[in-house]
């Protein structure tokens, strides 16, 4: 096999969902024998057979994110160059060449015992075939090769999209746009000028140093819209919009250009070598951003930094260090935020209201100011609201919801903070509390409070009332932290054990009622 140079920063793993126009390639569910027909004794996941020497392809049940399979890639340590190849079949072609899809999305999780300890390892998309559009320079294009992206990192499932930009001449292989008069942009989407067409077959690559074996699981493959990605390029305190700073993704015009648009992936990479601050210094939208690196960014400054997508769910991703927004934060659509290994952090400590859905993935931690939402799904890992005891962290959603229902398995922690249910029931937030206290230990996942857990002694809690009997403790005008109360509302207060009126004491008013 033959591969070009490949340039990793045109792609990036990101938190972004899969957008309305994603439509699923892969799943490997089904076993194909070496004919390419399903077989229950085959070997090949969705006809994915290995390609190269010392790599093994199979199907699993690990890192299974959507049906019930995914795919086992296991590369013994001495294996640099290989694959996991499919031949294509009539339905899928034109699923991939679509010039609606620009990219490839899928899941990739490192397993608990997998960490990578060589020099490095990665993953990029791979296509054969000839490029009928560069004949014409006497050269037929046989193997084109998209941007790789790294896996060497810590036990986690981690959504990569890498779009299927080249940042090399398909002929020459040179980096840069219009190398030698040659236009190109996209290996698949809306520009025809030189893009290859598939028709034979699709490969995930695998390059790593022959140092360490590695051992990945992949699911959850589709064909997606994604817009321009932008990779920060200084390793220095700057302003956002400096155009210089950033290195886009072919076609965009000019590769030296700041994300500030609908659908922008803003990729705050690993270049850096100290902690450094990128200020918002004007307004700035764009569709995600994803940090990847052990030093910590800091997006600061006055300016509002928005997220906005044209369709589909916008993304926040920290997949390695911990991360913070302190710029105003707007999310003009529903938003996944991924912390994909478990010692990862965003905070966001200036998150405006928002009438969407912010959903949690990943084992890491989002940190926020407060979340004041339409909704909120932890469906991962922890959401934890500063320790501030103020109204202005006071929490206000339309929905809450934990991955595992009713025996939650991830956690929401107030802190010493309340917080307002508009349109939940008070049975599933009352029992959300008490699977997280535990009868008093407060170790396991829920609706739980750091401070309730490291209080001696052990005098605090979340306490829970309904609109209604809050109303009828406090007054039919009262209002809770600052806010105007429905009777159907839930409330939860950081207090005392005891305090059953929500007045922050234990008092004689307590007594009375109990």
């Amino acid at each position: 096999m033959r591969y070009p140079i490949l340039c990793a920063a045109t792609a990036a793993v990101l938190a972004i969902p899969a957008v309305a126009q994603a439509q699923l390639l892969y799943s490997f569910e089904t076993l194909y024998n070496n004919a390419g027909v399903p077989d229950p004794a085959g070997t090949r996941p969705d006809r994915f057979h290995a390609n190269g020497g010392g790599v093994t392809v199979a199907q699993d049940t690990i890192g299974v994110t959507e049906g019930t399979r995914s795919m086992r890639v296991a590369i013994v340590a001495g294996a640099t160059f290989v694959g996991a190849q499919t031949e294509l079949v009539t339905a899928e072609a034109p699923l991939i060449n679509s010039a609606s899809n620009g990219a490839i999305a899928f899941d990739l999780t490192v397993p608990a015992t997998g960490l990578f300890a060589g020099a490095f390892a990665r993953i990029g998309i791979t296509e054969f075939g000839n490029n009928p559009t560069q004949e014409l320079a006497g050269v037929s294009v046989q193997t084109v090769a998209n941007a790789e992206r790294n896996f060497a990192l810590e036990p986690g499932t981690y959504r990569f999209t890498i779009p299927l930009i080249g940042r090399e001449n398909p002929v020459t292989f040179d980096t840069g746009p219009d190398f030698r008069g040659v236009p190109y942009s996209s290996i698949f989407g809306p520009n025809t000028d030189n893009q290859l067409q598939e028709t034979a077959s699709f490969q995930f690559y695998l390059n790593k140093s022959n140092d360490s074996a590695s051992l990945i699981y992949i699911d959850n493959v589709r064909a997606v819209f994604q817009g321009p990605s932008y990779q920060f390029s200084a390793d220095a305190d700057v302003n956002w919009l400096d155009d210089s700073r950033w290195q886009a993704d072919v076609p965009v015009a000019n590769f030296n250009t700041a994300p500030n648009t609908i659908d922008a992936n803003a990729i705050l990479g690993a270049g850096l070598t100290a902690p450094r601050t990128v200020t918002v210094n004007a307004p700035v939208t764009v569709g995600s951003i994803t940090f990847e690196n052990g030093n910590s960014y800091n997006v600061a400054g006055t300016a509002t930094l928005t997220l906005d997508v044209s369709s589909g769910q916008s993304g926040l991703t920290v997949n390695r260090g911990f991360h913070t927004i302190a710029a105003p934060l707007a999310l003009n659509d529903d938003t996944t935020v991924g912390t994909p290994p478990a010692t990862a952090t965003l905070q966001v400590t200036n998150l405006q209201s928002t009438t969407k859905v912010v959903t949690k993935i990943g084992l890491g931690t989002f940190s926020v100011n407060n979340i004041r939402a339409g909704g909120l799904a932890v469906n991962q890992g922890t959401v934890s609201v500063g320790a501030a005891g103020t109204n202005a962290a006071t929490s206000r959603l339309g929905t809450l919801s934990f991955a595992g229902g009713a025996t939650p398995t991830a956690s929401l922690d107030l802190n010493d903070n309340d917080l307002i249910v508009t349109s939940g029931t008070y049975a599933a937030i009352t029992n959300a509390i008490s699977k997280a206290r535990n009868g008093g230990a407060w170790n396991q996942p829920g609706l739980t409070s750091s401070p309730a857990a490291a209080a001696v002694p052990k005098n605090k809690t979340l306490g829970t009332l309904t609109g209604a009997e809050f109303h009828t403790a406090q007054g039919a005008g009262a209002t809770f932290d600052g806010f105007t109360v429905a009777n159907s509302d839930v409330l939860v207060k950081f207090t005392y054990y005891g305090d059953v009126d929500f007045n922050g004491l234990v008092d004689f008013d307590d007594y009375s009622r109990i």
